[in-house]
């Protein structure tokens, strides 16, 4: 059963059945996925006809039409066409609350491969693949990638608290590829560790230890070695401080 509520510019869906109908949520906003593009001639050609000017794009804080053609073959976006059939570029972040002995995980910031420290503040966060069938198989691959934890839906004491989950649909226009749509569908898994099970004994050995302490973890990037800095945060106090993803 959906319940709704909706505002002026975004609609939250708070689900029981969410991996059941989330494709379905996305049709509800467009026609229909485009082919991937296989080059940058192809995709410029592609946003061109659509009255996009390619030119803005690697202008001041917007990104790249390699980076959009980067995401677009690793998967982390597709170009759809909207309800109007002009082009949107559709990005399915998840975010991950995962909750332990009264804590939250929390990314409390990362070091790039320069150097550079950026602040984060943001529950695990993955983009959903297309080889993902569901979000919660997303974050899964997530808790993978960036804790180093293989974790599956039959490990036990890794609990999916569904009635907890959502998903947030949202259209705006996007400063990373001015004159080219954004749709994001936002979805939030929520999970659970029960106390002495083997996913606790998995957190225990690589994130934080029973007492919940700081960690950090590295990951190779396309631009090389990223570290992630992790701590765990009353859950109050993780609401209080407004952590991307949570509230």
């Amino acid at each position: 059963m959906l319940g709704l509520a909706a505002t002026a510019t975004a609609t939250t869906f708070t689900v029981g059945v969410l991996y059941m109908v989330s494709k379905s949520l996305v049709s509800r906003w467009t026609k229909g996925s485009c082919k991937t593009p296989q080059s940058e001639k192809e995709l410029q050609t592609l946003l061109e006809k659509d009255g996009i000017n390619t030119a803005l794009f690697g202008q001041g804080k917007a990104k790249t039409l390699t980076s959009l053609l980067h995401e677009l073959q690793q998967g982390d976006c597709q170009l759809k066409r909207g309800k109007a059939g002009k082009l949107q570029r559709v990005v399915e972040p998840i975010f991950v609350k995962i909750c332990y002995s009264g804590k939250v995980l929390v990314e409390k910031s990362q070091v790039l491969a320069d150097g550079r420290e950026r602040k984060r503040n943001f529950l695990l966060a993955e983009k959903r693949n297309p080889s993902d069938a569901c979000p919660l198989e997303g974050a899964l691959r997530g808790i993978g990638e960036e804790l180093q934890l293989e974790m599956t839906r039959q490990t036990p004491g890794l609990v999916h608290c569904q009635q907890d989950d959502q998903t947030c649909v949202e259209e705006t226009d996007s400063a990373s590829y001015p004159g080219l749509p954004a749709l994001y569908l936002t979805h939030k898994v929520c999970l659970d560790i029960a106390a002495g099970s083997e996913a606790a004994k998995a957190f225990n050995q690589k994130c934080g230890g029973e007492t919940c302490n700081a960690f950090s973890k590295s990951e190779m990037t396309s631009t090389g070695m990223m570290q992630h800095n992790w701590i765990w945060l009353d859950l109050a106090d993780a609401q209080a401080a407004k952590i991307k993803g949570l509230v």
